[in-house]
């Protein structure tokens, strides 16, 4: 029987941690640019500012609020899986993680002032981008990490996939038309 060597285990489970810090992260980054956008109308507005009033500790009660709703959601899609509706369990976890996500993203940004005025939040924070700032110094030094990020530069220069998907059909297309309008 081979054991697989500590190292090999570790930096394995080091790039699964960077995968999903950097899926994370960009889940983050996107829709919390959405809910900002959100946060402009009135109510929200409104809402957001009341948020920006509390105190420390409401703030911080806020921020984990969310959690305490996303937990169970979690719970009920495990559950789903478990009687046999593997791809609703799947999409609920999935919507779960992108929803949940940037309502902690949104309300980070503005309870972080409140928040970290405690000093054990401010270093798990400071801890937390140390050890991701390790993360993705390590993971940019990998091959396959620098391949698929230029195949990903690469497709956002031709305007994505689903762009090139369109032009092949707009060609088929056209193709086609000139074999039928063609005179025989």
């Amino acid at each position: 029987m081979h054991v697989p060597r500590p190292r090999f285990v570790t930096r394995v489970l080091f790039f699964l941690a960077a995968c999903v810090l950097a899926f994370e992260e960009w889940i983050w980054n996107h829709a919390s640019a959405v809910l900002r956008r959100i946060g402009r109308l009135l109510p929200f507005r409104w809402i957001e500012g009341w948020v920006r009033r509390r105190t420390p500790a409401q703030a911080l009660a806020l921020y984990v609020l969310p959690v305490l709703v996303v937990l169970p959601l979690k719970g009920f899609a495990l559950g789903v899986i478990g009687h046999g509706h593997v791809a609703l369990g799947f999409a609920i976890l999935f919507l779960d993680k992108v929803i949940g996500t940037a309502v902690l993203a949104r309300l980070w940004q503005i309870t972080e002032p409140a928040i970290t005025t405690y000093d054990w939040i401010r270093r798990g924070r400071d801890g937390f981008l140390r050890l991701r700032r390790r993360l993705y110094l390590w993971l940019h030094q990998q091959t396959v990490y620098r391949s698929t990020r230029a195949l990903l530069e690469r497709m956002k220069r031709k305007g994505g996939v689903l762009a090139e998907f369109r032009e092949q059909l707009r060609r088929q297309r056209r193709e086609r038309a000139l074999v039928h309008t063609t005179p025989r």
